[in-house]
Parts: structure tokens; sequence; C-alpha cells
């Protein structure tokens, strides 16, 4: 806009030049008569009486009282030629050039049933250059960064073990907190029994109803046999607390119970040598597992499996 300006002006000049010249070499031409032509040359943008104001490389409208001083991270002072070659009839009263401090972005990952934070996560961002920054969250499942562009629009994407994929859009904005929920992964197996046996002793009774007779023959005794069963509480439970598993063994042979893992790893084992009859085994959930299914099992010597799931938050 400024060399359009300049060109009229000299445009002008030249046509009153121009003029003068036609005028001297005409033989009817005097000076008496001569037209004055007057160049009132004015910026085609309003000037204000006040230094214009460039914050991160754009024009502010307000003045430096709206600026806070604390997020400033360096200024730069423009006067002269080169603020008016940079921003033309804007900055005849100087151009103050302020670079702002990056603020931290925040981003919060939860869970998307109980709101827990979930330690571990990983979020990708990528932005339309397909330049990509990654972050890992912490024990709270929080992360921060001050590597993201204010202004600029990135592709999210947040993986974390036992939860499904999230993808999201994220526009940077600086000392933003962000807060991300993540539906769970639970994925449901056919379910398996398998079934230890124990022995019982039956009795069964028969009343003569002829002779009304008031006692009793034993018929018969018998053995039967019963599955045992395992069970878990609390279903679900907390990562950093106990689980109770109570077992009805038939003897005091020793057990291993042992935690898995949907891929199949084994997370815990530990040997339990029961008694006979009713048993409760209290058994540590790790801090650091991440939320899901996993499975209980108890084995004992001879080969046999009790197994139950267990939901972890």
């Amino acid at each position: 806009m400024r060399y359009a300006f300049l060109f009229s002006c000299m445009f002008l000049l030249v046509v009153s030049v121009f003029a003068q010249d036609n005028r001297t070499s005409s033989p009817q031409s005097s000076t008496a008569g001569a037209t004055e032509i007057v160049l009132r040359c004015r910026p085609s943008l309003p000037v204000s009486d006040h230094a214009l104001v460039v914050i991160d490389g754009k024009i502010s409208s307000s003045d430096m009282k709206d600026v806070d001083v604390n997020a400033i991270a360096s200024i730069a002072i423009l006067k002269g030629d080169t603020a008016i070659a940079l921003y033309g009839s804007r900055g005849v009263n100087g151009v103050i050039c302020i670079k702002m401090k990056v603020a931290a972005q925040i981003f919060q990952i939860r869970d998307g049933e109980d709101g827990s934070g979930l330690n571990d996560a990983t979020l990708t961002f990528v932005d339309d250059k397909k330049d990509s920054i990654r972050l890992l969250a912490d024990q709270t499942g929080s992360a921060q960064t001050d590597r993201l562009k204010p202004g600029t629009e990135y592709s999210v994407y947040i993986t974390v073990v036992g939860h499904k994929e999230f993808t999201a859009k994220y526009k940077a904005l600086r000392g933003a907190t962000t807060t991300y929920r993540l539906a769970r992964d639970v994925k449901e197996n056919p379910e398996v029994i398998v079934v230890g046996y124990g022995t019982i002793i039956c009795r069964y009774w028969r009343r003569d109803t002829i002779a009304m007779a008031s006692n009793a023959d034993l018929l018969f005794a018998s053995t039967l046999t019963v599955p045992s069963t395992v069970k878990v509480f609390p279903n679900p439970t907390r990562r950093g607390g106990k689980i109770t598993v109570e077992l009805n063994a038939a003897d005091n042979s020793p057990r291993q119970i042992r935690i898995f893992n949907l891929n199949g790893a084994m997370l815990s084992s530990q040997v339990y040598v029961p008694v006979k009859g009713l048993n409760q085994i209290n058994v540590p959930v790790a801090s650091h597992w991440a939320g899901g299914m996993y499975t209980v099992q108890v084995a004992d010597q001879r080969g046999q499996i009790l197994q139950h799931k267990l939901l972890v938050n």
C-alpha cells in the first residue's frame, strides 16, 4: 500500500512538470496565467499518536497498558525509516515489538468412568506439516509442555493400556488446561469353568409309614463330589490395595496364586498352604498396574486350576 501511495505522488509530479514544459515551449503561453499544482500527500490509513504495538508478530489494537509485563519475554523498539519500511504509515511514530513468554499447556488424562488419573498415558500431537510432539503422563495422569505453538491446530492421539485409543483435534492456547476422558477397553472372553472336587458323606433316612414307627433306618451311605469354588473380592478393586481370594480347600496341599493380564503375562505369584475348608488369602494389587481386566488363578500340585476375572480401576 505504501508503494502505491508513492507511485501516485510521482505520477502527479510528472504530470505537473509535463504541463509546465508545454507552457514554456508554446509561443502563446504566458507565465502570468500559469496554473499552480499543489501536491498534498497524506497516509491512506489513519495514523495514531502512539507507537504501534506488535505482539508475537501480530499488530495489536491495544496499547502497552493492556500487556501483562510478567508475561513479556523481550521487547524491541523500531524507529524512523526501519519502522516505516516494515509497517508503512502505521510506523511513523515508532514500533514496539513484544515477544511473550510461552506458558506451559497442561493435559489431564482421566478414566471415563471414575475420573481417576491414567498414569503412563502417551499423548502424540501432529500438526498439518506432519511434525509430531510426544508426551508421557505422570503417575497422576498429567502431562505438560511449552512446545506447542499457540494458535496452531494439532491432531491428538492418546493411548494407555486397558483403554480405547482416543483421537481429537486441539488448538493450542497459551497456559490452557485440557482434560480428556478415555473409555475402558473391556474384552469379554468365553467363560471357562475349571472345577476341583471334594468328598462329603450323605446319609438318607426313610420313615416306615405302614407301622408308623417313630424310628428310622439308615439305608445307605455314599460319596458325592461337589465342585470347589474360588471367590475374589472386592471386585472391581483399586490399584495399590488388596484383594481377598476365598478358597474352599479339600486338603492342605500348597496352592499357587497367580495374576495375569489380558496379554497372558504373569504379574504376581505367591504360594499359600491352606487348611482344610474355607481359607481367605490377601493378595496385593500393585499401584503401577493399568486399569483393566485381569485373571486370578489358583493352581494346586495336581495341575487343577481355578480362576476368576478381576477388574482393576
